[in-house]
């Protein structure tokens, strides 16, 4: 399915293969809630499609069919084998006679990797060598939210494709055609914490996120108030998603930073988000890492920030 904020990408998409400059490697990028992979999915099946027009592909032919069943024998697909674990390097060595055989039933060999920031430091290096030397008549796809994680050697052999959300006037008109008429308080939080993404809106609907966030909010309040156990607190956040905890936390202070009345006020502030930013950095570059120890460390340095903003307070 291809997606209205799918639109200008997917132009270029078409043509670079109306003028046969598609390249044999692309690493396709943008927020989570873009649905990177369907427009991924797409081009994949458009590329291979045997009846394809200017603009779509048929869904009707052999190959077309086969995609929709996930059973394309030109077509490979490599992600991690459990949820949260690495890709590994056996992974990607499988992949590679498969490619350099002669196409079954398409003109394209094609291999979608996602997310392709998941992959071992062996297994990189094991994809560079592909995309060294890519074999005839091969497309390469690799999706990652988070193309910082990949070493450079990988990106710099990739044509990279960013897909932009939509603005926040397409992305909330999306949701109300879909169903999804929002507050403007739901609005106001969710929307920045999903960057505008339509999907990830949506999802955060379905789970009734903004009075999650809410309530995380109120703990974070608790927190700086010093009226709260940071321990009990660090004891609920550890069964979230702490990923999704930080990123609220972040649009939460942001707006308290907007609001700082002096300098010294807004001094805390600034030292309190870029130590939210600094905790969600660490999250995002790290595959296992001690949440626990984490959360704690994090819960307790927010407290100490908050010392002194009381002391400023009392004081000014």
């Amino acid at each position: 399915m291809v997606y209205p904020w799918h639109q200008p990408l997917w132009q270029d998409f078409l043509k670079l293969c109306q003028q046969q400059r598609l390249p044999h490697g692309v690493l396709l990028t943008g927020v989570p809630g873009l649905d990177l992979t369907g427009f991924a999915n797409a081009a994949i099946t458009y590329l291979l499609c045997h009846q394809k027009d200017k603009t779509m592909a048929c869904g009707r032919c052999q190959s077309c069919r086969l995609m929709a069943t996930s059973s394309h024998p030109d077509h490979q697909v490599i992600a991690p084998e459990e949820a949260g674990k690495a890709i590994k390097i056996d992974q990607i060595r499988s992949v590679h006679e498969k490619l350099a055989l002669t196409a079954h039933i398409s003109q394209w060999k094609t291999l979608l990797i996602a997310p392709a920031d998941k992959m071992t430091i062996n297994a990189a290096n094991s994809l560079l060598k592909l995309l060294e030397e890519p074999p005839k008549d091969s497309f390469l796809i690799l999706i990652s939210s988070q193309p910082e994680q990949l070493p450079i050697t990988i990106r710099s052999r990739c044509q990279h494709w960013h897909m932009a959300s939509p603005t926040p006037d397409e992305s909330r008109q999306w949701l109300q055609q879909n169903g999804y008429a929002l507050s403007d308080q739901q609005w106001q939080l969710l929307a920045r914490i999903a960057a505008y993404a339509p999907l990830q809106i949506k999802q955060m609907l379905d789970q009734n996120m903004d009075e999650h966030y809410a309530q995380v909010v109120s703990q974070y309040q608790q927190i700086r108030a010093g009226n709260d156990n940071p321990v009990h607190i660090a004891a609920n956040w550890q069964q979230q998603d702490l990923l999704g905890i930080l990123h609220g936390l972040y649009f939460y202070q942001h707006q308290q930073l907007m609001a700082a009345d002096n300098s010294e006020r807004l001094s805390i502030e600034w030292q309190l988000m870029d130590c939210i930013q600094a905790t969600i950095k660490l999250v995002s570059s790290l595959n296992n890492y001690n949440k626990t120890l984490l959360i704690e460390d994090f819960v307790v340095r927010i407290r100490q920030l908050s010392v002194h903003d009381h002391r400023i307070r009392h004081t000014g």
